[in-house]
């Protein structure tokens, strides 16, 4: 599993996303190539335009995506 959620919130920034965010990816994707084992992703509830564009870049499907809302927020962009 790869969390690319941050207690900060800096995770919807380009440039930590870009820089910090997607290299934690490919190095749990390389990990789950190697071993196996499919990676999950934790992603923010919101992706803006460019994390999705990223995303689908990648090959991370959303079905292998864990969507995250921070507690203590009460719109994440779903009801249930």
């Amino acid at each position: 599993m790869c969390s690319l959620v941050d207690s900060r919130q800096w995770s919807g920034s380009y440039y930590h996303w870009f820089l910090d965010c997607l290299p934690r990816l490919i190095a749990a994707d390389h990990h789950s190539h190697r071993f196996g084992e499919p990676t999950r992703v934790i992603v923010p509830a919101i992706l803006n335009p460019w994390q999705e564009a990223s995303l689908h870049l990648l090959g991370i499907a959303p079905e292998r995506r864990i969507r995250h809302c921070p507690v203590g927020r009460a719109a994440c962009g779903w009801s249930g």
